[in-house]
Order: C-alpha cells, then sequence, then structure tokens
C-alpha cells in the first residue's frame, strides 16, 4: 500500500500542474519507474558529493525519487485497472461459479 500512500501525498502536487504542461511518456512507465529507482540507489552512494560539491538539495529531489516512483506505480495500477478491467461484475451464479473454480483450479 505504499505506492497508493505515495500518490494519495502527491496528489495535490501533481493537480497543481497545468494541463498544458502534461506530458504523454513516450517511454513505458515501467522503465520510467527502474530508472528512477537505479538512480536512487547510484546517488545514495555518492550523497556527500552531490550535497557538498553541486549543491543538489538533496531533500527536495533525492528523496523525492522513490516518493514519485511510488505514487506513478500506483497511479499506472489503476489505469490498466480501468483500461483493461472487467466493464461487468462476475454475478454469482451455478455457471459462473463453476467458471471461477476452474479459474482458480488454473492459477
Amino acid at each position: 500500500m505504499m505506492s497508493k500512500d505515495n500518490f494519495e501525498q502527491k496528489l495535490p502536487v501533481f493537480n497543481a500542474i497545468p494541463a498544458d504542461e502534461v506530458k504523454t511518456p513516450n517511454i513505458p512507465v515501467d522503465n520510467v519507474l527502474q530508472e528512477a529507482e537505479n538512480l536512487y540507489v547510484w546517488a545514495t552512494h555518492d550523497k556527500n558529493d552531490l550535497v557538498n560539491n553541486s549543491g543538489l538539495a538533496w531533500d527536495s529531489y533525492a528523496e523525492e525519487l522513490p516518493v514519485r516512483a511510488g505514487a506513478l506505480r500506483h497511479a499506472q495500477s489503476v489505469w490498466v485497472s480501468e483500461r483493461y478491467g472487467r466493464k461487468k461484475p462476475i454475478k454469482p451464479g451455478k455457471k459462473n461459479l463453476q467458471k471461477l473454480m476452474t479459474l482458480e483450479m488454473i492459477c
């Protein structure tokens, strides 16, 4: 649930971005997430140099990477669920129960 917490924490920030500044990603979101997490890990190893030699505001930028990545991960999950999710819920019944039991045995 951490990703959902990140999403809820950052939603006001994201909603404050003007619509004309919102861009469609040109690489898969999974790649963006992995690159952000890699960057955070790598930057953590060099934290002292980055803060002392480049003046990087660590809390404002580096510490935000995992939080924003978590928010993006949740937003992507919601988007996928809405885009590809089931249109109608499965109603209980003998036929549907048999289908569900078959699916449970397969999974």
